[in-house]
């Protein structure tokens, strides 16, 4: 019989694969699997400022403004809650998520360590 270190670093590298599945909520997979390669910024560029003057962003007058006025709803209490600058009256949970962050916890005694890296203000 010989030794086939190849074979366990597979099965393990497989292992680990089918965990990661396991604990990514569908969403995110279906987004990582449809993943659009060309996603991205390009161009040739002789400086940083030229290929921001040649491009828009979240910095824009008009997207500041508008999460801000947002903000100020949420704040004064006549919106529930905003998300990139849209308002909304009710809190829309996301159940399909709440339901895998609850589904992994299960695995874990009940316990869950979270990191949100959100983007709002």
């Amino acid at each position: 019989m010989t030794n086939r270190p190849g074979l366990a670093v597979k099965k393990n590298r497989d292992k680990i694969k089918k965990t990661i599945k396991e604990l990514i909520p569908p969403l995110f997979l279906k987004s990582y699997q449809g993943y659009n390669k060309k996603y991205g910024f390009f161009g040739d560029y002789p400086s940083w400022q030229d290929a921001k003057n040649d491009s828009t962003g979240y910095d824009a007058d008009a997207i500041v403004e508008k999460v801000k006025q947002s903000a100020l709803l949420v704040k004064s209490g006549k919106a529930a809650y905003e998300r990139d600058g849209v308002i909304f009256k009710n809190i829309e949970y996301n159940w399909p998520l709440l339901a895998n962050l609850l589904w992994i916890a299960s695995k874990h005694n009940n316990e869950l360590n979270l990191v949100d890296f959100g983007g709002a203000l």
